[in-house]
């Protein structure tokens, strides 16, 4: 019996083979689709410490105490962060294939790598909810891919956690590139609410996002969630960008 299927995926990768998203070849390609040397380095940017608190890359013995020497001494109303790894390299342009040429097996491949750094995180067990930062509507009106709502929906899946739609973004700023800390931060103050109704009750909910630089974003979110009566919000990132200057 011919398996009509099989033979239909053959004849559609041989007329529109598929790529590797970081690198553009189709050599070797796994079931992610990714080549093999691409998979090598992405197991070498899985593979550094990074800090618990701001996901910042650092040294085994650097963030000991809870903080690594970047954010020590930051106001930081986030009790926890994971990340995938750091924005660099084909891990980046993984990303970049997924936020904007809409391949959508990379979402599963992130939610897949994202679930994990959760599951061995100390605190994953207290975690009630997962709660997408909300992006600009009309970036989602430019046919924008939504990716937190994707990567939250894929680690719900994984997970067992209600994905849950609390933020709203009630405007949008200026572009954060090439910013400090303190002016991203001033960039975002009142970007977003809770959404109308919602009172959390001490609840212990995790923000999810793709990437992270100074952590403006997820602090100002975070800052909604626990007015809204939230007891602890953590944050899981795909990728952390590189650390900036304070001021």
């Amino acid at each position: 019996m011919i398996a009509w299927a099989s033979v239909g995926r053959d004849v559609v990768d041989l007329l529109f083979p598929r790529l590797c998203p970081a690198c553009g070849t189709c050599d070797g390609l796994d079931g992610k689709g990714l080549c093999t040397t691409c998979r090598a380095d992405l197991d070498e940017n899985f593979g550094r410490s990074y800090c618990g608190r701001c996901a910042g890359t650092v040294g085994p013995y650097a963030a000991a105490d809870g903080a690594c020497p970047v954010c020590r001494g930051w106001w930081w109303p986030l009790a926890g962060i994971v990340r995938v790894g750091s924005y660099q390299g084909r891990l980046r342009e993984v990303l970049l294939a997924l936020k904007y040429a809409g391949r959508d097996e990379l979402g599963r491949f992130f939610a897949g790598r994202l679930a994990r750094e959760l599951s061995e995180a100390h605190w994953f067990a207290r975690v009630e909810g997962l709660v997408p930062v909300p992006t600009c509507w009309h970036r989602r009106l430019r046919g924008r891919p939504y990716v937190a709502r994707t990567l939250t929906r894929e680690l719900a899946l994984r997970t067992g956690l209600p994905s849950l739609a609390l933020l709203r973004r009630i405007r949008g700023g200026p572009s954060q590139i090439g910013l400090s800390r303190t002016r991203r931060m001033e960039n975002v103050r009142g970007a977003f609410r809770v959404a109308r109704g919602v009172r959390l009750e001490k609840a212990v909910v995790c923000l999810v996002d793709d990437v992270t630089t100074s952590g403006a974003t997820l602090i100002e979110c975070a800052r909604m969630l626990k007015r809204a009566g939230a007891a602890e919000v953590f944050a899981a990132v795909a990728c952390k960008s590189g650390s900036l200057q304070v001021a």
